[in-house]
């Protein structure tokens, strides 16, 4: 295993929802209870609820305190990663001990699947944020867009999103990804409303395939499209941040923060740009030696191209 792949640390990435985002893995590539077609990080090999310490909590928050001591920038440290973060079983350990050791808030992003663990929902009551995926409103929809594991079924997990809202404290953002000619026609947005409203989040995302998806037919949706859903959930749409390189310069080889970035999701030279505080002219030579020696792949979609650490 490569060194990029042992750290669980990567960015900060900017985040259009989060600000700059210290990202927090706590899996090995790539572990997850879903395969959904729209996944940027490609296929799951095999889908599990299997839940243990992939990586222990005292290892991640060593190599968090290590970072934050560094002198790192960010609004909000997230776990996420290469695949379902709650299927590791240390995730309320490295959640209270990251509260211990910061103020800044802690997010957590979830594909919701997990949700009807009374344990599960536990562990995640220390965070600050926690951002569950909602992108189907029926069990057919949710078989053809998530591909869950075979034992997870739709109405349990819409109870589990249910009940972890009514229980948690903090900030309940609910995504809903959207993708043209599967989920997004206007009669998919009242199909959506009624779970919504049962979830009742503190705010809903929609979100759409601007990266490279797992599945080449899967097609973004145009702007207009992700207003009429804005307004027929009965729900504010939320601005993004907008990012740019900030003055000063990030010292040292940079090759491996790039390299940590695009292990978890495609990146563009913007993206590297505005999360590493560096000219994106360094960011242009950097990725150019990292394609140059095969540790980086380009692929293009739509106006923007996107950098990946190559699929095995």
């Amino acid at each position: 295993m490569t060194p990029e792949k042992e750290n669980c640390i990567y960015g900060p990435v900017p985040s259009r929802r989060l600000g700059r985002s210290l990202g927090i893995d706590l899996l090995p590539a790539k572990i997850c209870s879903y395969d959904c077609i729209y996944c940027q990080l490609g296929r799951t090999a095999a889908a599990t609820i299997r839940r243990r310490p992939f990586r222990n909590a005292a290892d991640v928050l060593t190599q968090v305190k290590k970072v934050l001591a560094g002198g790192v920038t960010a609004d909000c440290l997230t776990i996420a990663g290469s695949g379902e973060p709650t299927l590791n079983s240390d995730i309320g350990k490295v959640i209270r001990g990251i509260k211990e050791a910061t103020p800044l808030p802690v997010a957590v992003l979830t594909n919701g699947s997990l949700l009807s663990d009374e344990d599960v929902r536990d562990a995640l009551m220390a965070a600050d944020i926690v951002v569950p995926s909602l992108d189907a409103y029926n069990a057919a929809l949710f078989e053809k867009i998530n591909r869950p594991h075979k034992t997870i079924g739709f109405d349990r997990m819409v109870e589990g999103l249910v009940d972890f809202s009514r229980a948690f404290p903090g900030r309940l953002w609910l995504e809903i990804f959207i993708m043209d000619g599967i989920n997004a026609a206007p009669e998919d947005a009242a199909g959506f409303k009624p779970l919504v409203d049962r979830i009742a989040p503190t705010d809903v995302y929609i979100n759409t395939a601007v990266r490279p998806p797992a599945d080449s037919s899967v097609r973004q949706v145009s702007e207009e499209t992700v207003d009429f859903f804005y307004q027929a959930l009965g729900v504010s749409r939320q601005r993004d941040t907008v990012f740019s390189a900030r003055a000063g310069d990030q010292a040292g080889d940079i090759a491996p923060a790039i390299l940590e970035m695009a292990a978890r999701r495609p990146v563009t030279l913007e993206d590297m740009a505005a999360g590493l505080a560096t000219p994106i002219e360094k960011i242009r030579r950097t990725v150019k030696e990292l394609i140059a020696g095969n540790r980086l792949d380009a692929v293009k979609k739509n106006a923007s191209v996107y950098y990946r650490v190559p699929i095995a």
